[in-house]
């Protein structure tokens, strides 16, 4: 091995991929110029990187700096064929630069999306070139129908993958007693789920859970004007059948630990969605 002292700086980049063509790797970077914003300012900017390089409908995937400690080197090998077999030779090493900075892509890149469109039972076409304008276009390309495309709003909250342990659903239920009635300070827990997520396979309860109808029974007893409220709350399901926990303060003025009890009643609190965030009958 040679003895030469690596006097250049190395910054390494780990492309999630096999890269048989250099400049199609780069261009997937962002190019030189975009590698070189980022490496200006690594505290400011992070280096993306696209599949689709000039699809501007895909998600990129992007990498932090982080400090590390390698060399890279060069080594050569000579390959002689005997017979059947191949035997390798270091020739020579050499120690190219060192390494004190790296990036490191560790999210995930599976949301890559690609505009197609398919008429009948034909073959499915990219139709990117419709929806993004050329500059040579006429009017026609904005009064013109155009190929019902919608993107999502956002994709993921979080770049990285997060390990979850599914369970199944389990109810407490727990025996209201008169006597304790005066003396509940906290809410109770293991309290069944009214919160779903927006979906078309599962299916949704038609019916409020038993536990929150006795919970609401119970609350009645002390304060009978809740009553009167649930059937208000109730009408303006009837008139609407979504709506959010704000609206209905603003036109009932009615306290929110009342509404606590009257929506899970009434309807379902959608998580994520259309209508996330919302109260749906």
């Amino acid at each position: 091995m040679e003895d030469n002292t690596p006097s250049r700086d190395l910054v390494c980049v780990l492309f999630p991929g096999l890269v048989k063509n250099e400049e199609k790797a780069i261009q997937c970077l962002g190019g030189i110029k975009q590698i070189s914003q980022v490496y200006s300012q690594p505290a400011k900017k992070r280096l993306g990187l696209s599949f689709q390089p000039d699809n501007p409908y895909v998600k990129k995937i992007y990498a932090n700096c982080k400090k590390a400690t390698g060399v890279v080197l060069k080594v050569k090998i000579k390959k002689t064929k005997v017979g059947n077999e191949v035997n390798r030779e270091v020739v020579s090493t050499s120690v190219v630069g060192r390494v004190k900075k790296m990036y490191k892509f560790e999210a995930m890149c599976d949301f890559q999306y690609l505009p197609v469109h398919r008429e009948g039972n034909g073959p499915l076409k990219c139709v990117l070139e419709q929806l993004l304008p050329s500059g040579l276009d006429d009017v026609s390309f904005v009064t013109g129908p155009a190929p019902m495309f919608i993107v999502p709003s956002n994709f993921t909250r979080s770049d990285k993958p997060t390990n979850y342990s599914y369970t199944d659903k389990r109810y407490i239920s727990k025996e209201i007693k008169d006597t304790d009635l005066h003396c509940r300070v906290r809410a109770e827990r293991g309290t069944p789920v009214v919160r779903f997520d927006f979906n078309l396979v599962d299916v949704l309860p038609t019916e409020p859970h038993e536990y929150y109808m006795n919970r609401k029974a119970a609350k009645v007893k002390i304060f009978p004007e809740l009553e009167n409220e649930y059937q208000t709350v109730k009408k303006m399901f009837d008139e609407r059948p979504i709506l959010s926990q704000n609206l209905i303060r603003y036109q009932t003025k009615f306290r929110i630990s009342c509404l606590k009890i009257i929506l899970p009643c009434l309807s379902l609190y959608m998580m994520s969605g259309p209508w996330r965030m919302l109260w749906v009958r």
